[in-house]
């Protein structure tokens, strides 16, 4: 779910920059500063992909 938020997060940061430099008129209906949400996307992302290694590490381990 975290890696899917800051996934979500990246898209949406990327998606509104591309926007706003193709069209700069467009840049009066967002109400947000995409350079901000993309800067925000890595943490759930990372700590996601935490999350599911720590899972393989004790699954791994629980395994032996």
């Amino acid at each position: 779910m975290l890696i899917a938020a800051g996934s979500g997060l990246a898209i949406l940061g990327i998606a509104g920059g591309l926007l706003v430099r193709i069209r700069p008129d467009t840049q009066r209906n967002i109400n947000y500063d995409p350079s901000s949400i993309a800067l925000l996307a890595p943490i759930p992302f990372l700590a996601g992909v935490f999350l599911m290694v720590l899972f393989v590490i004790r699954a791994r381990r629980i395994g032996r």
